[in-house]
Parts: structure tokens; C-alpha cells; sequence
């Protein structure tokens, strides 16, 4: 009894060890007027897997509500960078770990300890919360803690963390996780419940056949459409200069059903965005592609849409 006793107490005092050691880090050149956008502030992280490296994922603090990838900041401060990378952190635990224990490594406690809700945000509230809902998730999943390491202490991967940062500070972004557009429909694919059972759990639901060997997806009307986020994937490819393009006389209105409306822009400031959309939504932009003397292979095709968009409209007039 006495025996049996003592391996229980041994069990209970021994702890897991870490399958995975991620160390987190954001970065803001200035931290001045903030509030303002100023900033260029970017997060990184490194993902050990039993002591070797496994990835590492960096880019810069989203502040626009419209982009897919948007996790709340408000703006670019010291707080939102570090507050990203926990965040970016815990959702590449959710959604494309392993299954393990691990180890969140964060030089700031500030952010540690609001993703534990030791500490109760007070600014950058939307944030905040994001990154405790993502926490309660992982925990809810696999053994997890929020741990403190000093910044710029020599810390071999903290610095490497930081070196991350302050790569997605100068607007770089990586292709790993929820970053790489396969990734990412991979992410839905496997988080997605059974086509079937969603369409028959969910009014005004419908069926899309798989694609590329991916699990079928259920199209759902309202707030929860799965493929709203599918499509707003971004391309990370590197990216010619656009200048801004002047205002033009096209006026707005919707677009007429149009082959190639289905199209994303791969570039500049529509980056992201379907054919149709960025012509019924900015006219102008479209005006200024029609003015291209020599387009490019990135412009090309939006401008091909923009052309037969053009007569489509002429004919209804």
C-alpha cells in the first residue's frame, strides 16, 4: 500500500515534458504616436519540436479590419506586436501542431500573463480577448504553459525570435502556417465538420464537391460562411511596385457577370480581393488599370476583366 502510494505521488509531481518550446517576440520601430500608425511594428516566433528547430513564423501587426489574416490590433505599438506573436503562436498550436504538450516562451509579461487572464486588458481590448479565447482553446486541447524569458539576454532563441520580429517589422511575411495559402485551406479542410451533417445541421446550407483531394466543405449563408475566409487568402509572392492609380471617370456601380470575376488580385492595395469586387467597389482603380500603356503580367489579367467588364456594361446601356 505504502508502495503504490509513493508511485501515485511520484506520478502527480512529474511533469510531461515538452513536445514543443515556441519562443514568441514582437517588435516596433519607435513606439511613438501610435495611435497614429506610424509604427512599423511586426511578430515572429520559433517552434522548437523536441529540441530541433520546426518552424519559423513572422510578419507584420495587421491594424485593417479587412484583411483575412486580422487577429484586432488597433494600431502598431511595442504591446500589439507582442500581443501578435502570442497569438500567431497559439493559433499554429491549434492548427497545425501536433499533438504534445508545450511551452509558450514570451519576453514580455505582459502578454503572458493577459493570455492567461492573470491580467484584465485595459487598451488594445479586441486584441486581447482574441488571444485568450485562442488560449482557453489550446489548453482545452493539449498541456500548455505561458512561460517568462528576458529579452536581450544573449537567449540563443530569443533572439531568434526577435530576429523574426523585426523581419515582419519591415513588412516581410513568411509562407508557413496559416500564412501559406495552402496552408490555410488545408487548416479549414481539417477543421471543417462533415459536409453532410453540416448541411443538414444548418438552415440554408449547401454541399461544395471536394476539391484537390480536401474534405468537402459546407457552404453556410450568414456570419459563419466557411468560404469567405477559403478565397481570402493572400499571395505572398514578391510583389511588383504599383503606383496609385489617379481618379477616373468609370462610374461606381455593380459589376455584370463577367468570366474572370472570380480572379484575385496578386498585388497592390486590392491584394487579396476578387476581380469583381475591386471593379464594382473602386471604378477608379479600374479607370487607371484601362490607362496602362504596358500592364505587366501581374496587371494583365485584372485588365482583361476590367475590358470585358467594360463592354458588358456599354451593352446595357
Amino acid at each position: 500500500g505504502i508502495q503504490m502510494l509513493q508511485t501515485l505521488m511520484v506520478k502527480q509531481n512529474s511533469r510531461r515534458p515538452a513536445v514543443y518550446d515556441i519562443y514568441t517576440d514582437g517588435s516596433c520601430r519607435g513606439n511613438r504616436n501610435v495611435a497614429a500608425g506610424n509604427c512599423k511594428t511586426g511578430w515572429g516566433f520559433v517552434v522548437l519540436k523536441d529540441g530541433a528547430v520546426a518552424a519559423e513564423l513572422y510578419g507584420p501587426v495587421l491594424c485593417n479590419a479587412k484583411d483575412p489574416l486580422f487577429l484586432g490590433a488597433e494600431h502598431g505599438s511595442n504591446q500589439t506586436a507582442e500581443l501578435t506573436a502570442v497569438a500567431e503562436a497559439l493559433l499554429w498550436l491549434r492548427d497545425f501542431g501536433s499533438p504534445g504538450a508545450a511551452i509558450i516562451w514570451a519576453d514580455s509579461e505582459y502578454a503572458a500573463k493577459l493570455a492567461t487572464g492573470q491580467y484584465s486588458a485595459k487598451k488594445n481590448v479586441k486584441l486581447a480577448h482574441k488571444v485568450q479565447d485562442l488560449y482557453k482553446q489550446v489548453v482545452g486541447k493539449r498541456q500548455l504553459e505561458m512561460r517568462h524569458v528576458k529579452g536581450h539576454s544573449g537567449h540563443k532563441w530569443n533572439d531568434v525570435a526577435d530576429r523574426l520580429a523585426n523581419q515582419g517589422a519591415d513588412g516581410r511575411r513568411c509562407t508557413e502556417g496559416r500564412w501559406n495559402p495552402s496552408g490555410t485551406i488545408a487548416m479549414f479542410a481539417r477543421r471543417a465538420p462533415d459536409a453532410s451533417s453540416a448541411a443538414q445541421q444548418t438552415p440554408g446550407a449547401s454541399v461544395t464537391p471536394p476539391r484537390s483531394g480536401l474534405a468537402p466543405v459546407a457552404q453556410v449563408t450568414g456570419s459563419e460562411k466557411l468560404t469567405d475566409t477559403l478565397i481570402c487568402l493572400l499571395d505572398t509572392s514578391p510583389k511588383p511596385d504599383v503606383e496609385t492609380p489617379p481618379k477616373g471617370s468609370l462610374k461606381r456601380h455593380a459589376a455584370p457577370i463577367v468570366e474572370g470575376g472570380e480572379k484575385m488580385m496578386t498585388f497592390g492595395k486590392h491584394r487579396g480581393r476578387l476581380f469583381r469586387d475591386v471593379v464594382a467597389e473602386d471604378p477608379q482603380y479600374a479607370d487607371w488599370a484601362l490607362r496602362q500603356p504596358s500592364p505587366g503580367q501581374a496587371l494583365s489579367p485584372f485588365l482583361a476583366f476590367v475590358k470585358a467588364w467594360k463592354a458588358g456594361s456599354n451593352s446595357k446601356q
